[in-house]
């Protein structure tokens, strides 16, 4: 209530000090012989006055109205105040860490070589442990066939030889036995069959 009190008097005697400067200097011309120009003192007072009532309405009517809006804008300066502050804050912890990063870009660049060096000689050795086992799965299917293509063969020579056999056999035979030989061959074969027969 005291800051009100202070608010209004400072602003009665801002509007009456000039109304009386204004009214002392036409009395003091008037006091030296001058010809007073006339000056209308009474309704200078009277104006003050009706603009001290208007001040005084307009101070009433809008106080309320004006000391929102003011405790608003206010308000809102603060919290932009603080939004900057936050916004400030955040960049220069932003700054500092891109400040950190570039100063050990250096360190950071030769690690990051010596990870991909590691990288690379991990993926050559699995590379290479990889295309030993292939080849040792082919060198073992390469052997398996060639176990199986030599059996085979000396499955297919065998049954050549023993074709081969027969026929150079029953060539031998076609070519020395004799009439009586073939005669005696078939009773021998005749008696072996009557024998199995009967017992």
């Amino acid at each position: 209530m005291n800051k009100r009190i202070t608010v209004g008097l400072a602003f009665a005697a801002t509007a009456i000090l000039p109304l009386l400067a204004l009214a002392a200097g036409v009395e003091a011309e008037g006091a030296h012989g001058a010809a007073a120009p006339h000056a209308d003192v009474p309704g200078l007072i009277r104006h003050g006055i009706n603009f001290l009532i208007l001040a005084g309405i307009l101070y009433m009517a809008l106080r309320g109205p004006l000391s929102d809006f003011l405790k608003f804008r206010r308000n809102e300066v603060e919290d932009q105040l603080d939004k900057s502050q936050d916004a400030k804050t955040t960049a220069e912890a932003e700054h500092a860490a891109l400040q950190s990063r570039l100063d050990n870009f250096e360190t950071e660049l030769a690690a990051l070589q010596h990870k991909m060096q590691a990288d690379a000689a991990a993926e050559r050795d699995a590379l290479l442990a990889n295309a030993a086992r292939t080849g040792k799965q082919l060198e073992e299917a390469a052997q398996r066939t060639i176990t199986e293509e030599l059996r085979r063969a000396r499955t297919e020579l065998r049954a050549e030889a023993v074709d081969l056999s027969v026929q150079i056999a029953q060539d031998l035979l076609t070519s020395n036995i004799t009439d009586d030989d073939q005669a005696r061959l078939t009773s021998d074969y005749l008696v072996k069959v009557e024998e199995t027969a009967r017992g």
